[in-house]
C-alpha cells in the first residue's frame, strides 16, 4: 500500500481509498503526506474540500485512481478548489502522539474516531493533553453540551482524526457566537 500512497502524493490526483475492516464506504481524498503508520489526507466529499483527515496506514486495503478520479480532479481544478489543497503542509506523522502534538494542536476543535463496526466511538471537542500513551479531549455532544471532564483515549483506540471539516467548523462558529456555551473551562 505504501507504494500506491507514495504515487498518489507525487501525482497530486484525487484517489479512492478503501478500508474494508473499519469503513464500508470508500474515501476520496488527496494524499498530503504519509509515514509507515499514518496517512494525512485532504478529504473530499461531494466535490467539497472537507477538512483534513488522518487514518492508519494498516487499515488501508486498496488505493486506486480511475477515470472518475482523474475527471473529478480536473473538475476541482476548474472550480478553483484544487488550488486550496495544502499539498505542502508539514506534520509529524510518526505516530498518533506526534500527529496530535503537531496537527491536532493547530486547530481549535477536532474529531477522533474508532470506526470499529462492533463498538464505534466518535469524540469531538478540544484537545487538552497529549501524553505518551493517550490523548485527553474535552468533548461535547451533538447538542453542544460539554462533558464534565476530559475523555482519555488510548492511541490504539483511534482509527481516524479529522480537523477543519464542515461538521466541526459549524460547532466552532456556534461556540464563537455563544461563548457561554463553552462551559467546561
Amino acid at each position: 500500500m505504501l507504494e500506491e500512497i507514495k504515487e498518489a502524493k507525487e501525482n497530486g490526483t484525487l484517489v479512492s481509498i478503501e478500508r474494508d475492516e473499519v469503513d464500508e464506504n470508500c474515501l476520496q481524498a488527496f494524499v498530503l503526506d504519509y509515514s509507515d503508520e499514518l496517512v494525512l489526507l485532504q478529504y473530499v466529499y461531494d466535490f467539497n474540500l472537507d477538512g483534513l483527515m488522518v487514518i492508519r496506514m494498516g487499515d488501508i486495503t486498496d488505493v486506486y485512481m480511475g477515470a472518475i478520479n482523474i475527471l473529478q480532479t480536473q473538475m476541482l481544478k476548474e472550480e478553483g478548489l484544487y488550488g486550496k489543497v495544502e499539498f505542502d503542509i508539514q506534520c509529524d506523522l510518526s505516530n498518533w502522539r506526534s500527529t496530535l502534538s503537531t496537527l491536532g494542536q493547530r486547530y481549535d476543535y477536532l474529531i477522533l474516531e474508532d470506526e470499529n463496526p462492533e463498538d464505534p466511538m466518535f469524540l469531538m471537542g478540544k484537545l487538552t493533553e497529549v501524553s505518551d500513551d493517550s490523548v485527553f479531549v474535552n468533548g461535547f455532544d451533538g447538542e453542544g453540551l460539554w462533558d464534565d471532564e476530559a475523555t482519555e483515549l488510548g492511541y490504539d483506540e483511534i482509527t481516524a482524526m479529522k480537523v477543519n471539516n464542515n461538521y466541526i467548523n459549524f460547532y466552532k462558529r456556534y461556540f464563537e457566537r455563544n461563548p457561554s456555551a463553552v462551559d467546561y473551562e
